[in-house]
């Protein structure tokens, strides 16, 4: 880890325990959020970018996907990431904790779970 990277505010290494094939290189395809405050059941926000806080009233969602679905129980279990892999494609569902600064508009605890990132990785084309 690099030294900036553990000097950001909330960073949280990711603990991998395995990586994909070290002669694949991988891109990021998308990066959505799943809400677990505002929608019952969670939902993921479906933007072109990672929306705004003022941006999520109006935000299209759609339902969590099959892999979303086990991450997100394995998260609320107590993991701290849950990663899927195959050649084709590499999927990664990552929690977002409540830090100080959260506590002034969401009524919880620091460290009690907001949401999650959902990421989706594809090899990059040679």
């Amino acid at each position: 880890m690099s030294s900036i990277a553990k000097h950001v505010r909330g960073f949280q290494s990711h603990h991998f325990h395995e990586y994909p094939d070290a002669g694949t290189s991988w891109q990021v395809t998308s990066v959505e959020l799943i809400s677990l405050l505002k929608h019952d059941p969670p939902a993921v926000y479906v933007t072109t970018n990672l929306p705004r806080m003022r941006e999520l009233a109006n935000a299209v969602t759609r339902p969590l996907d099959d892999f979303e679905s086990r991450g997100l129980n394995r998260i609320l279990a107590g993991n701290d990431l849950e990663v899927e892999a195959n050649e084709k494609q590499l999927r990664v569902l990552g929690p977002i904790r409540a830090f100080t600064q959260c506590l002034t508009c969401h009524d919880v605890e620091r460290g009690d779970l907001l949401g999650a990132f959902s990421y989706r990785m594809e090899p990059r084309e040679p």
